[in-house]
């Protein structure tokens, strides 16, 4: 039976300088692996129903959307100059 894709490195991204450094080891090692690097930061789910909880919930849910984005496109960055060949693929949750 042949090997199917190999799983990815995934690292959790919240802004921090912590979490941009984790990026760099991580993109290291995926170059030196030949494996792909997957991006995350996730929302807790009580904090996805404030819509429905809180008059501006949808507008503060809004703006953690856009800060999660904007955080997953720095750390791909600082991915992108530690290993420019490597996979690199973001995600929210």
């Amino acid at each position: 039976m042949g090997k199917g894709p190999a799983a990815p490195v995934v690292v959790g991204v919240d802004g921090s300088s912590a979490a941009l450094n984790a990026v760099r080891w991580a993109a290291d090692d995926c170059a030196r692996q030949h494996v792909p690097l997957r991006l995350v930061h996730a929302v807790p789910r009580p904090f996805r129903g404030l819509g429905r909880m809180a008059p501006d919930g949808d507008e503060l849910l809004q703006a953690v959307e856009t800060q999660a984005q904007q955080w997953l496109r720095a750390a791909a960055a600082v991915a992108g100059e530690v290993a420019p060949a490597s996979s690199v693929t973001t995600r929210f949750a």
